[in-house]
């Protein structure tokens, strides 16, 4: 069982790929929103109202067994409209799979032996690129006619960094407990 361990959690070879595909998915996130960020603001709106529409109905149940279920579901979503738009809401997801990439290339980031392991600072690194991407949409919207800088959205970008950065502590944190249980002798 340790031969396996270590072949899937420790191969380097296996880590480089992982990193690698981090860094291709951060790159991919990051033209994916440029190009929504070139849509019109006609194209923006049919978009946002077109997946609200989905969203709503989905939260409004379509069986009376679903109903029960989905009422709670669907003062949450009513609730966060309330809040937002679809379109700021939007941000989160969005943001949310290019900080997954971006901080799971720094967790993977190879490392030299003997020193410590500085994830906070590769994880720091990361969230500092992330701010990156989220200014460089703002600033890339002044120059889309019919678009504009919106600071509000900077909190909702935020808001998807901050859960892909939790997701990404607790995976490096479960993988180092496996990995003292497995050379522990368990």
């Amino acid at each position: 069982m340790r031969k396996v361990f270590r072949y899937l959690f420790g191969s380097s070879r296996l880590r480089r790929i992982a990193w690698v595909l981090c860094l291709l998915g951060a790159v991919g996130a990051f033209v994916i929103t440029f190009v929504l960020t070139e849509q019109a603001p006609q194209e923006t709106t049919a978009l946002s109202q077109s997946v609200e529409r989905i969203v709503t109905s989905g939260a409004a149940g379509t069986a009376a067994g679903d109903a029960a279920v989905t009422a709670g579901g669907g003062n949450v979503i009513a609730a966060l409209l309330s809040v937002a738009n679809v379109r700021r809401w939007a941000h989160v997801p969005e943001f949310f799979v290019q900080g997954i990439f971006l901080f799971g290339a720094a967790a993977l980031w190879p490392q030299a032996r003997g020193r410590a392991s500085g994830l906070r600072v590769r994880l720091g690194m990361a969230l500092l690129a992330c701010v990156a991407c989220s200014l460089f949409d703002q600033v890339h919207k002044e120059f889309v006619p019919g678009r504009e800088f919106d600071a509000r959205d900077l909190i909702f970008d935020a808001m998807g960094y901050a859960l892909a950065l939790l997701v990404v502590v607790a995976v490096a944190g479960v993988r180092r407990l496996c990995r003292r249980r497995a050379g522990g002798g368990e």
